[in-house]
């Protein structure tokens, strides 16, 4: 069995904006709740309890329950904004329990709630859980995609700390698809942020997650050196599932040096812890883990039970890959002991299980790709509903504009025209004016010399001799 598989199952993102709760803090929030007089604080507070139980992934069940009580209060008052906040906590209950389409029933109409009142902080949390159930489910182009959409959500909103879980996932995710470059650059801007904000606790998710890349790569020294180092502050600040996962990532760098003595113990330890925290995902890890110890050291017997036990389990959680997992293991197992037909009838399920995997990874990527295409061809739609719009717009408005000129140009028609007619008129009317004075002239004139003739014939008269 390829063991840098293996240690990939196992590389669980485990990022929350709370990493660790301490005891005081539910009994703390409590003692304010019994003095509560508003449903409003009453629900904020029930809020604060369930994180503070889900977030370390201890008590999950408790978390749940002041889940319901919210979603109790919500429905008294008929209050959509609480209840769908009840959903977020039930989407992470879900998700920590290693429940991903019943987190996904819950993410995703909470989402569709709070994203018509706008990017916040709400909506954030909401992608940031759903990016890691995509994560989780292995769609690691959802899950990038998602983060990418919160990191740009929380920079907007100044949450340095949001951004470097997201940071951390997004690396998660790039590690899962090979560009460990990229894995490595985005883990690195999380520590600076994490030691911006003195937020050691939460660096150690990110250390342990270049312990992952340099396993990968075969640098087998870097990737000691993170793993412990994130141990160390896991055990620092007492946070127990984030010990197991150390543990357990020690235990598969030990297998992938061929170290199967020193891989075995570290597997025992993280197994012992999980097997007192809710999360059945890693408890089938591990179980597989502790069994291809034994089956390395040539304890078959054990080898088997555990087998068996990580079989039962990723089968009641419906984990394709553990399954697989588990039937490789014990098919290798009855092979070294020679026992080839059940050594067959486990390879061959293997086989079936393995291929089942792959046509699921096939069909999810056919889907994405269908859905790819629907969106180039609605996005091609609607631009051209666009184009044809602001063609119309051009249209209307040469319309318009030449509707306006030929109106402009008939105004200025029309009073040139009128200007003329009125020149015309005014120069007709001068000219009859002048002609009429003329005449009056005339008349003067005439008068004047017929007045003169008259004068000479009277004085002609008076002196007849003249």
């Amino acid at each position: 069995m390829n063991w840098l598989k293996i240690i990939v199952c196992f590389s669980a993102v485990f990022v929350c904006p709370l990493l660790h709760a301490q005891t005081d803090i539910p009994d703390s929030l409590r003692n304010v709740l019994r003095t509560a007089t508003t449903d409003t604080l009453r629900l904020t507070l029930y809020g604060r309890i369930a994180w503070a139980y889900l977030a370390p992934r201890t008590e999950l069940e408790l978390g749940r329950a002041y889940a319901d009580s919210i979603q109790i209060t919500a429905a008294k008052d008929s209050s959509e904004k609480w209840k769908m906040r009840a959903y977020y906590y039930y989407g992470a209950y879900e998700r920590f329990k290693g429940n991903h389409e019943a987190a996904v029933e819950y993410l995703l109409p909470y989402l569709s709630y709070y994203r018509t009142q706008g990017d916040s902080n709400w909506v954030a949390d909401g992608l940031f859980q759903l990016a890691n159930v995509y994560n989780d489910l292995g769609d690691y182009p959802k899950s990038i995609a998602v983060l990418h959409r919160i990191i740009s959500i929380d920079r907007s909103l100044n949450n340095p700390r949001n951004v470097a879980h997201s940071l951390n996932s997004l690396g998660s995710a790039y590690f899962e698809i090979g560009r460990y470059d990229a894995a490595i650059k985005v883990y690195n801007e999380a520590l600076a942020i994490y030691d911006s904000v003195g937020r050691e606790a939460n660096k150690s998710a990110v250390l342990l997650n270049l312990g992952n890349v340099y396993t990968r790569t075969k640098d087998f020294t870097k990737a000691k050196a993170f793993y412990r180092r994130a141990l160390e502050i896991d055990r620092k600040y007492k946070v127990r599932y984030g010990v197991a996962t150390d543990l357990a990532n020690i235990a598969w760098l030990f297998d992938g040096m061929h170290q199967y003595d020193s891989g075995l113990i570290y597997h025992l330890q993280a197994l012992k812890i999980r097997e007192t925290l809710p999360n059945k995902d890693d408890l089938a890890r591990s179980l597989l883990g502790v069994a291809n110890g034994y089956r390395h050291t040539g304890e078959a017997k054990r080898a088997s039970i555990y087998y068996h036990d990580a079989l039962n389990l990723a089968q009641q959680i419906h984990s394709k890959p553990m399954i697989r997992d588990a039937y490789g293991g014990l098919a290798e197992l009855y092979s070294k002991q020679k026992n080839f037909e059940k050594a067959f009838t486990y390879q061959a399920l293997y086989k079936q299980m393995h291929d089942s995997v792959l046509n699921d990874v096939s069909a999810r990527q056919v889907n994405e790709l269908s859905a790819k295409y629907e969106n180039e061809k609605k996005n091609r739609r609607i631009a051209l509903l666009e184009k044809e719009r602001a063609l119309q717009a051009q249209h209307a408005e040469s319309e318009s504009f030449q509707k306006k000129t030929w109106s402009g140009i008939a105004i200025v028609l029309l009073l040139t025209a009128l200007a003329i007619v009125y020149t015309t008129r005014q120069r007709v009317k001068t000219q009859r004016h002048l002609a009429m004075q003329n005449d009056q002239l005339r008349e003067a004139k005439f008068r004047q010399q017929l007045t003169e003739l008259e004068l000479k014939a009277l004085k002609a008269q008076i002196n007849p001799h003249f």
